[in-house]
């Protein structure tokens, strides 16, 4: 299944990447997390690299939750299979990761 990226992660990735630079004028980024679509596509580039990406794509579909400022996206899978499932906690404000955690 082939994951397509849309813009809002792109900047995602990019506001990240120059989160460090000693840029002269510092701009806030306010609510980038704005859906659970965007929620669930960083979720998996965030669990595709800890994880890898065989068990990106087979803990999908993924559940979301917004708790407050905190989105919570949990992975799935088949009762009638051994092991757990990740659980990640992303800010709504900057995309950054809260909490990640797998289950067992």
């Amino acid at each position: 299944m082939q994951f397509t990226v849309n813009k809002s992660l792109l900047y995602i990735v990019l506001f990240l990447s120059i989160q460090s630079c000693s840029c002269a004028e510092v701009i806030q980024i306010k609510d980038i997390i704005l859906t659970d679509a965007i929620a669930k596509e960083l979720a998996y580039v965030y669990i595709k690299n800890i994880y890898g990406a065989d068990s990106a794509e087979q803990q999908k579909p993924y559940e979301t939750l917004i708790l407050g400022e905190i989105w919570i996206i949990k992975g799935t899978k088949p009762k009638h299979l051994l092991g757990g499932t990740f659980e990640i906690h992303l800010s709504k404000d900057d995309g950054r990761v809260v909490k990640i955690g797998h289950s067992r």
